[in-house]
């Protein structure tokens, strides 16, 4: 039986806040995510986003995904990075393209435990980047994302950052 091969465009955010000294990340933790896909997800945090719609705007894309995943409402900015993954179901084969994009929080709470199709995320929530184990705990292609984005927001704030 041959499988359908289908790409599909996403975006994902990466959304920064400063309060004092401190830098946050938003993130959301995959519960249960189980397709089979290239990189692991599932108890990882990754940056919020999703598929684009058909005919959807890109900045109303970017800002629905960020709105149902976390609660939280962003103000899209400039692609940081684009990455690609595949994910495989019984009858398809998908590859993603996702364009990795600098957000500003606008406003909103963290809110927890989502679903979406087959995926669970456990939660959404701010973390202290100084004190957030990237390597361990994020999903690992979008480590290099969350680093390039960290160092465009250190530049614009004037923030001295060692990751």
């Amino acid at each position: 039986m041959s499988r359908v091969k289908r790409i599909y465009f996403a975006q994902k955010a990466i959304v920064f806040d400063k309060k004092q000294d401190k830098i946050f990340l938003l993130l959301t933790k995959y519960e249960k995510a189980p397709l089979k896909d290239t990189c692991k997800v599932e108890s990882k945090y990754g940056c919020p986003g999703g598929k684009i719609d058909f005919g959807e705007e890109l900045d109303a894309s970017l800002v629905r995904e960020c709105l149902e995943e976390t609660g939280i409402t962003v103000i899209p900015e400039d692609p940081v990075d684009t990455i690609t993954w595949f994910v495989e179901k019984p009858k398809e084969i998908s590859q993603i393209i996702a364009v990795y994009r600098l957000c500003r929080y606008k406003n909103g709470k963290p809110k927890g435990p989502v679903t979406e199709n087959e995926t669970s995320l456990a939660k959404s929530e701010w973390v202290d980047i100084s004190r957030f184990n990237v390597i361990e705990k994020l999903i690992e292609n979008e480590i290099e994302p969350v680093k390039k984005a960290l160092k465009l927001f250190s530049k614009i704030y004037e923030i001295n950052t060692k990751r």
